[in-house]
């Protein structure tokens, strides 16, 4: 199973704990935050679609390479909106294993860059070097005059991305699992209790009562 594969599944997981009706309840008291976490799954999931299109591609052109690296830096920002909706956090930075890759595609396709403490301001372009390998050149072009480059492989980065989203979103199922059985403790449920205690100890957490007996059971054993 390649990476975005396993992100596909992971997702499908979250999607199909999140509709439990009692890890719903958890979460959907805010609106915000409850969109924001199916919208980053949503579009997790539909990022892979054109990572798998991208991978099909025999030689790269400009606008493609933009493309791909974009998409990357969309799943970078779905990665950190999907951390703080599970954990109910306000995080603002991304996440660390993402920022080489971020940075270098705010270096390749961004906006003028300040460098260090002089105010020096330096543009970056880039060419293909090899549409077949999907080698690009990042040429630097400073305001002082100088002029460097280098060299990168596109589909390398690209594969990197996806290894790193997909151990953190592993990263996030386990945490979850811990979050939500953790919950369930403070509601004093326990798989050998008898049917009408559990239902009285969700009740009075404020839990609807169109829970069913069988949600209940499922989010216990959750894996």
């Amino acid at each position: 199973m390649n990476d975005e594969d396993v992100i596909k599944s992971i997702v499908s997981w979250f999607f199909d704990k999140i509709n439990t009706p009692i890890i719903e309840q958890l979460y959907i008291h805010d609106l915000q935050n409850w969109d924001a976490l199916c919208a980053s799954l949503t579009l997790l999931n539909d990022l892979q679609r054109a990572k798998a299109e991208y991978y099909l591609i025999k030689k790269v052109n400009h606008l493609e390479a933009i493309g791909i690296m974009q998409t990357a830096y969309i799943e970078q920002d779905c990665m950190l909106t999907l951390k703080n909706a599970i954990f109910e956090t306000k995080e603002p930075a991304s996440l660390i294993n993402h920022k080489s890759i971020r940075g270098l595609r705010n270096e390749v396709f961004g906006h003028p860059s300040a460098k260090g403490k002089s105010g020096m301001l330096s543009r970056h372009f880039f060419d293909i070097e090899d549409e077949k390998k999907q080698l690009l050149k990042i040429i630097n072009w400073e305001n002082t005059g100088n002029i460097s480059s280098a060299h990168f492989s596109l589909p390398d980065q690209i594969r990197t991305n996806s290894r790193i989203t997909a151990t953190y979103l592993q990263e996030f199922k386990d945490s979850f699992i811990n979050r939500i059985k953790n919950q369930m403790l403070s509601y004093n449920i326990k798989l050998k209790q008898p049917i009408y205690l559990i239902i009285q100890a969700i009740f009075s957490k404020n839990c609807y009562q169109r829970k069913t007996t069988k949600s209940l059971l499922m989010v216990t054993n959750i894996r």
